[in-house]
């Protein structure tokens, strides 16, 4: 194990006895800024300490006074900032620096900090400008929210990360809810301060780690190390929130990167689930872009599967939908996935679709040319009455049926009948009010489904949604027919559209 790890990390229990290469550690501290934390744990240990050579030890304590005289001026600009905001009534959490030198090392003058990060609210932003101004700071940019007096930097957040970074995208990457109201106490030189959660503090630490350091660097390994150990830390409590604002692949990642670096020293419930085996399924696969282009696809697209519409050529587009349909059966234990003609419906897409529909469990779901029934089960995990597969090839029929009872016990509606028969001849039961259409049959073949639905409509009159995945000529031929009204229209990149149909009287 690397030896400035195991002597940083919590719990350390270097023996003394071990040779110690104190000068290319001392260096390797220093690079890494975590040489306050390298000082402290040879000053807390008399046996290392008497083995450090005598000049390093000179060089070492004019480099920790230096560092603490820093830190004291920065505890005085927060004392300063603190009576201006109090005095003002604005709301503010401190944020990395101190806190974490105090909760994680118990001293503020164990980490390094190059400037002072404050959380206001949106509201307080401009008040908050004003007075750091008034107090001799000065914008370092135009409409910038980072100020200097000349020795130290002083940043205003409106959110755990800078949104303003992430304008150009249609959703923030991060917005941690309710973490003002989960806001903790300490006490900061015989101050009460205002500080995250730990749970909200792990979370903006990996967003942190991952987006501004791409998992790189000792000082943020050495931190969450720390911040595992925490016993004030609730791990089921943090599962749930990284679940809540999709970042199990983040903290992932940070608990892969301690594993690697021999960092973690506490036992750590896996935060995996289905996106994270996705991802590096995936990665794997050699089908993801480089790294910045990566953790954007991950904040922009949330869970994995809704958007891989960053793959700018169709040919690896398509290699990555036909790999993440492929995974997500054997992730499941089925088979819907069919190399040849028919292939089946998109996954995601089937999702987008059903979400948007009002079903209730008075609804009866129809698939017209059901196949190995992808489209059923999808149907199933919505409040459905009870839900029909139509489809002419008996082979077809069994696989999908075993996929069926394979997953019965994970969806929603399990009165799910498949009919082997050709569709021309099928009589529509009286109750369906939706159905789906994914290219199952000839184009010829289509006018004599679409009689016999509304043959169906006249004998019992009720609403109707049919619900058509298919190329254009296929929409072009329901525009002949009145009776169907198009109401919405969904598309993945470069796949046919998917459009909603409703009856009229």
């Amino acid at each position: 194990m690397d030896p400035l790890i195991e002597l940083l990390s919590p719990n350390s229990s270097l023996p003394p006895t071990t040779p110690i290469p104190w000068e290319p550690l001392f260096k390797r501290a220093k690079a890494h800024e975590v040489f306050p934390l390298f000082y402290e744990v040879i000053r807390k240990h008399p046996s290392l300490n008497n083995t450090v050579p005598t000049p390093l030890k000179e060089e070492m304590n004019a480099l920790y006074y230096k560092h603490t005289a820093r830190n004291i001026l920065l505890l005085n600009h927060v004392k300063t900032i603190m009576r201006t905001f109090g005095d003002s009534h604005i709301s503010f959490l401190l944020f990395k620096g101190f806190d974490l030198a105090l909760r994680l090392y118990g001293n503020i003058f164990a980490r390094t900090q190059r400037d002072l990060d404050f959380i206001v609210e949106s509201r307080d932003l401009s008040q908050a400008k004003r007075l750091l101004e008034q107090i001799g700071f000065k914008a370092v940019e135009k409409e910038g929210n980072n100020f200097s007096d000349g020795r130290l930097i002083v940043e205003l957040h409106r959110d755990i990360i800078h949104l303003n970074r992430f304008e150009q995208w249609e959703e923030p990457p991060l917005a941690i809810k309710g973490f003002w109201e989960r806001h903790q106490t300490i006490s900061l030189e015989e101050m009460e301060i205002s500080v995250l959660a730990l749970e909200d503090l792990f979370l903006a630490l990996a967003v942190h780690f991952g987006f501004h350091h791409h998992f790189r660097g000792l000082k943020w390994l050495i931190d969450f190390a720390w911040l595992a150990s925490h016993p004030k830390l609730d791990w089921l409590l943090l599962k749930e929130r990284a679940r809540e604002n999709h970042l199990e692949i983040i903290l992932d990642e940070v608990f892969t990167r301690l594993e690697i670096k021999k960092c973690k020293t506490v036992s750590v419930p896996l935060l995996t689930r289905f996106d994270v085996k996705l991802f590096r399924y995936l990665l794997r696969l050699k089908l993801l872009p480089k790294w910045g282009q990566r953790w954007r696809m991950i904040w922009e697209t949330k869970p994995i599967l809704e958007g891989i519409h960053w793959v700018r050529d169709p040919a690896k587009y398509n290699r990555l939908e036909v790999a993440i349909e492929k995974w997500i059966d054997k992730y499941k234990g089925i088979e819907t996935w069919e190399d040849r003609c028919p292939t089946p419906t998109r996954y995601r897409l089937l999702r987008r679709v059903f979400k948007s529909l009002p079903v209730n469990n008075q609804d009866v779901f129809i698939d017209f040319g059901s196949g190995k029934g992808r489209a059923l089960l999808m149907a199933a995990r919505f409040p459905f009455k009870r839900i029909i597969g139509v489809e002419i090839l008996e082979r077809l029929n069994r696989i999908a049926s075993k996929n069926i009872d394979h997953m019965k016990n994970q969806l929603r509606c399990r009165a799910i009948s498949i009919v082997t028969q050709d569709i021309q001849t099928f009589n529509l039961p009286k109750d369906v009010t939706v159905g789906f259409l994914f290219e199952p049959f000839a184009l010829d073949v289509f006018p004599k489904l679409l009689e016999n639905i509304k043959n169906s409509l006249e004998l019992q009159p009720r609403p109707f949604t049919l619900i058509v995945y298919a190329d254009r000529p296929f929409h072009l031929a329901l525009e002949k027919y009145p009776w169907l009204k198009k109401t919405k229209e969904y598309k993945l990149a470069r796949l046919d559209p998917c459009i909603i149909y409703e009856s009229t009287p």
